[in-house]
């Protein structure tokens, strides 16, 4: 299987101190401008959603399906550099400092869910 590779801070976008519904309000405004946006050859970013101190993107892994795919190995892989890359990039940390989580959804090529990643700030302390 190739590589997958994450791009988190693709889309720029600037976020100040606020509450945080008003936070994720705008985020997702932002963000969603810019979708559903091919990120490399085998993954697009289809959406951005946000409530309840939660941000939500929505990808899909363009090339397979979920059972082509070893999902144990896969998210293995993916998840540590998605939280990683997540914690690294500093537009995240005014979401994080006001409590949200980022939560990643990964689908294959025909709707079904394959994996889900949760990051949130106690995960880029570790």
């Amino acid at each position: 299987m190739r590589m997958l590779f994450i791009l988190i801070g693709l889309i720029p976008f600037t976020v100040q101190a606020e509450a945080p519904d008003a936070l994720l309000a705008k985020t997702v405004t932002q963000l969603n401008k810019h979708t559903p946006l091919k990120l490399d050859d085998e993954t697009r970013l289809d959406g951005v959603s946000g409530k309840n101190k939660v941000l939500a993107y929505e990808y899909t892994l363009v090339n397979y399906a979920k059972a082509e795919l070893d999902l144990a190995i896969l998210e293995s892989n993916i998840a540590p550099v998605v939280t990683s890359g997540a914690c690294a990039e500093a537009s995240m940390k005014p979401l994080f400092d006001s409590g949200v989580s980022i939560h990643y959804h990964y689908k294959g090529k025909e709707g079904e869910s394959l994996m889900k990643i949760k990051v949130a700030a106690t995960d880029c302390k570790k």
